[in-house]
């Protein structure tokens, strides 16, 4: 039992085994149950194009509740997630392998170490705003010593993941509202998290690593980064307003710099997290629009170090400055660009 997920700019037709299971006549999508035959099945999907553009984006998941084979799976291991607006479920995002461990974020602001030979979980980080948080600012404002005690449990909570006893997601949930309550109270600008346009979850990306240290970012606008211990290296927050369905952009770790997105680019020393440079990409303003969705990709043009996002720019990974700007892809912003030198 399973469904296709399918979104398409024109017009679209699929067809299963040859009979006909969905047809739109104009822009639009749907989720279609697939019942389908044992060994190989056919599908095709037709899509046409809309003012000279067109793209058909198929996807397919298990319906619930389905039966697999469990032959050759070494371990499994449920993590946690969420449910985001509108209602849809967020749970992780890309995990990355690094020597004898694997690495995943988790909603809604978490980062777990995983044992790559047997799936036990040997830490688990939370990344929220009052995590971010300096001993200057702390001291500096008494609110913020009102949270400590709820983030203390929340720690202690956390810890219960690598003890096998994974906390109650209830308690831990409620500890998360109340320390994001409080941290609004302080700022309601600089901490609110914008969840009502997240479609995709605040965890939903790849960490990046070094061999030696792990590197995180949130929707949220949380950085942060950790030896493979969990002993956190540093920690920031750069939060901006947010965009119809969310940022979705993985951050890219390059050069000696961390280097994410979030209306901004900005990189930041890796092995400090302070800011290196920031630049506004090309593009449209507002909540309802966007400059780019998909990920960075980074390379060398002659000797010169380059990142490349999908807004029609290339920028040097050393400053920041715009090499090339290509008004023909100018806010596209769909595909991850290659550079191949």
């Amino acid at each position: 039992a399973f469904r296709l997920h399918l979104t398409h700019r024109g017009s679209a037709k699929a067809v299963l085994n040859g009979k006909p299971i969905y047809a739109c006549s104009n822009m639009g999508g749907s989720r279609i149950n697939l019942d389908l035959a044992k060994g190989w099945n056919h599908l095709l999907i037709k899509s046409a194009s809309d003012e000279g553009q067109w793209y058909a984006i198929p996807f397919i998941s298990a319906r619930s509740k389905c039966e697999y084979d469990q032959k050759g799976i070494v371990w499994y291991l449920p993590l946690p997630g969420v449910a985001t607006y509108p209602g849809t479920s967020a749970g992780v995002g890309g995990p990355i392998i690094v020597k004898d461990r694997i690495f995943v974020e988790c909603e809604p602001d978490l980062l777990f170490c995983i044992n790559k030979a047997d799936g036990k979980i040997l830490w688990v980080k939370s990344n929220n705003y009052f995590d971010a948080l300096s001993a200057e600012e702390k001291n500096a404002n008494p609110a913020f010593k009102s949270l400590e005690a709820a983030a203390g449990k929340l720690d202690a909570l956390l810890s219960g993941y690598a003890s096998g006893k994974p906390p109650d997601a209830g308690q831990r949930a409620a500890l998360a509202k109340e320390i994001n309550e409080g941290m609004l109270k302080v700022d309601a600008k600089k901490y609110k998290t914008h969840a009502e346009y997240r479609d995709v979850g605040n965890a939903g990306f790849t960490p990046c690593s070094d061999g030696s240290f792990v590197y995180a970012w949130f929707a949220s606008g949380v950085s942060a980064c950790y030896d493979l211990e969990g002993h956190r290296k540093w920690i920031r927050a750069d939060n901006h307003d947010p965009v119809e369905h969310g940022f979705t952009t993985s951050p890219l770790l390059f050069e000696g710099k961390f280097i994410v997105y979030m209306r901004e680019l900005m990189a930041f020393d890796a092995k400090t997290g302070k800011e290196v440079w920031r630049n506004s990409p090309a593009g449209k303003e507002g909540i309802y629009t966007y400059r780019f969705r998909s990920s960075f990709a980074a390379g060398y043009v002659g000797n010169v170090g380059v990142v490349m996002p999908a807004d029609g720019c290339l920028y040097k990974a050393s400053d920041g400055q715009v090499l090339l700007k290509d008004p023909r892809t100018m806010g596209a912003g769909i595909s991850t660009p290659v550079v191949d030198g």
